[in-house]
């Protein structure tokens, strides 16, 4: 059995990161009536794992989505020229 990875909250219940989430949905993905088992496997309710394969599927669940900032840089627009002939 493995063990849980996700960092335990105050709550009690765990605080997956979207790279554990996402190994997690993919390993349960691999063959046929692999959900359940995956989800006792990380002690997770099916209907969690449900919902984390759903957001993978669509698109907003993905391992290499980061929270940080992004170097931005502004430049004054280009002249426009007026060519009128």
């Amino acid at each position: 059995m493995k063990a849980l990875s996700g960092r335990r909250c105050q709550s009690g219940a765990y605080d997956w990161s979207d790279e554990e989430k996402v190994r997690i949905v993919e390993e349960s993905l691999k063959g046929f009536r692999q959900g359940s088992a995956t989800a006792r496997r990380y002690g997770l309710s099916r209907s969690l794992l449900t919902t984390w394969r759903r957001q993978y599927r669509s698109g907003l669940l993905s391992a290499s989505v980061s929270t940080g900032f992004v170097p931005l840089s502004l430049s004054p627009p280009a002249a426009a020229s007026c060519d009128m002939t």
